[in-house]
């Protein structure tokens, strides 16, 4: 995890030491551990560094080439860096990390080297002798880059802070993106943010900005998740076999590090999953730290300590809906933009008590949802998607139904895999997340694939990666994603789905190791996994944000409408049966955006 700022002005321009010097310190917290910068060919390089793999001094950046004096900032890590070292014709490195491979491997390569790179990164190159730029994300979008362009100026950097201050804060909010979050609930699923010509760089794709012409001459995905006919296994057993294979090696690399990995733990499939893999396969136990609530029925640490033999490796820390409306100003600013609610919001409450027990590296379980169809909209999907095949069908519905304690039949099945497929996105347990509750007519012919693909690369995993990297981010923590290594979930992706769901239950693959190596486990999902829809029925917490919003932005701007907004909030207090919170959050969550970015100045200096 490190922060970086690169800035190119079209004319010769000098920067004030105290704007050097802003810069220096404006993304300490993601890399707290050296901040440099260097002004080279007109071009300026800042950086903040959290060291993990070569911890000397010679590692830090801005990274020139003893070669060509090419210049890189890097953020993330590149796994296979040892293997690729081994490729690379140069007589001698310089140091042990991962950043000089990468810089090297670009010259002797050029464009074709992402082929060749597995990790999480977002960097950028200064190609001297072509007189280019050249910067790129990982293929899923683990790690973030932004960019500006305006006459005067480029901008690219890990944050969107650096960005508006090098403008003096002297900016536009992008009400289009505002208004399509608080519609659809949709964030981080193109290219836009919440701020007027800040754009979020495409993962899986890079760019080359050419100095001389100042302008970007090319474009370029450079990988595509697809399904690869040879990589299809003919049956279960052998696709378990290759599964374990391969996620045994994509642990392998995450675990490349010079400082102490732990694990981020719930009760839930994923992590646990994670811990047990871990443990077993490298024979060493994983410190790992879950939080929990005051809440019994949602508190983690019980249902963990129930499930494991708790020992001084295991660090809990419990949260309030309270504590966290008090801190969730500065979550959104550190976020730069909304964040996905009561559980992401303690992750970063989460990840600061990871910062002082001195952990600078965490796994986490994202991505297992996606790839093994764990949410329940993927479940009623592939469960249509088999409707053709009766004798499957209706076994896997008889167990569906047992596991899952429903009463659907074919039809009712029919019926959700429309609705779900009209919708973009939902809650894990399947309500809709858009405020937009229009029933159309559903003629497209559903298909599970294409769904899956809009989950992992627009609608859910983006915005779940970006609220990761923001929350750790802030902390000086990197999170890695085993599960998203792309040679694993592709091969995931070209097998036949009903691998990944039997026996009535998806992620069997997870399952089926747990019980092979008898690990204990809790076998349904929480869907639900904290009290933030009981926390905004309490009639006091009804009342504050009712006055805050009433008095606020959005209403003042005409961005909502506060009859209609009071009357659904009424409406949700009334209701018996728990329902979706989320419109609630979302208004919240802008309003505090606006009262932290429209005080910016004031803000950054409080936290």
């Amino acid at each position: 995890m490190c922060g970086y700022t690169v800035l190119l002005y079209k004319k010769k321009k000098k920067l004030s030491l105290d704007k050097i010097e802003f810069l220096k310190n404006s993304q300490y917290h993601r890399g707290p551990d050296t901040k440099k910068y260097l002004c080279y060919n007109n071009i300026y390089f800042f950086h903040n560094r959290l060291k993990i793999i070569d911890l000397k001094k010679k590692s830090d950046q801005p990274f020139v080439s003893k070669v060509t004096g090419n210049v890189i900032v890097f953020n993330g890590e590149i796994y296979n860096f040892i293997e690729l070292k081994k490729k690379i014709k140069i007589k001698k490195f310089y140091t042990r990390s991962d950043t000089e491979v990468l810089l090297y491997l670009y010259e002797q390569e050029g464009e074709n080297f992402f082929k060749y790179l597995n990790g999480i990164f977002s960097f950028v190159i200064y190609d001297q002798k072509k007189n280019i730029l050249v910067f790129g994300r990982d293929r899923f979008g683990v790690k973030p880059i932004y960019s500006y362009l305006d006459n005067e100026k480029i901008i690219l950097s890990t944050e969107i802070k650096p960005i508006l201050y090098l403008n003096n804060n002297k900016f536009k909010f992008n009400l289009i993106e505002i208004k399509k979050y608080l519609s659809e609930g949709l964030l981080y699923n193109k290219n836009q943010t919440f701020f007027k010509n800040i754009l979020l760089e495409n993962s899986s794709t890079y760019k080359i900005f050419s100095i001389r012409n100042f302008k970007f001459i090319k474009k370029k995905k450079y990988w595509y998740l697809k399904k690869q006919k040879k990589l299809e296994c003919s049956t279960y057993a052998e696709f378990y076999k290759k599964f374990v294979l391969l996620f045994n090696e994509s642990l392998r690399l995450n675990i490349v590090s010079n400082v102490e990995v732990a694990l981020l733990l719930s009760s839930g499939l994923d992590s646990y999953f994670l811990k047990c893999f871990f443990e077993k396969t490298f024979q060493n136990k994983i410190k790992t730290f879950t939080f929990g609530w005051k809440n019994k029925k949602y508190d983690e640490i019980l249902k963990i300590k129930k499930l494991i033999k708790v020992n001084k490796r295991n660090l809990f820390k419990r949260f309030s809906g309270y504590k966290i409306l008090k801190e969730l100003k500065k979550i959104i600013y550190f976020s730069e933009g909304p964040v996905g609610g009561f559980g992401t919001a303690s992750v970063y409450l989460l990840m600061n008590f990871i910062k002082k027990k001195n952990i600078k590296v965490l796994l986490s379980g994202e991505g297992a949802d996606e790839i093994f169809l764990g949410y329940y909209n993927f479940k009623i999907l592939f469960l249509y998607s088999i409707i053709n095949k009766s004798s499957l069908f209706d076994k896997e519905l008889k167990k569906f139904n047992k596991f899952e304690n429903k009463k659907l039949d074919k039809k009712k099945i029919i019926f959700l895999a429309n609705n779900f497929f009209e919708q973009k996105i939902t809650t894990p347990d399947g309500y809709n997340m858009s405020s937009n509750n229009s029933k159309k007519n559903l003629k497209k012919k559903i298909n599970l694939n294409k769904f899956f693909l809009s989950y992992i690369f627009e609608n859910k995993l983006p915005k779940l990666l970006m609220f990761l990297d923001k929350c750790s981010g802030a902390n000086g923590v990197e999170s890695r994603v085993p599960f998203l290594d792309h040679n694993l979930v592709t091969f995931i992706y070209s097998n036949p789905n009903y691998f990944k769901f039997k026996n009535g239950v998806s992620k069997f693959p997870i399952i089926d190791w747990l019980d092979k190596n008898k690990f204990r486990y809790y076998k349904k999902k929480l869907y639900v996994s904290t009290d933030q829809r009981e926390f905004f029925k309490k009639k006091k917490i009804y009342n504050k944000l009712i006055l805050k919003i009433k008095n606020g932005y959005l209403v003042r701007n005409g961005l909502i409408n506060f009859e209609s907004f009071q009357d659904e909030y009424r409406n949700y207090l009334k209701k018996k049966k728990q329902s979706n919170s989320f419109f609630v959050w979302k208004v919240l969550n802008v309003e505090l955006f606006f009262e932290a970015f429209l005080n910016i100045n004031k803000f950054k200096n409080n936290s």
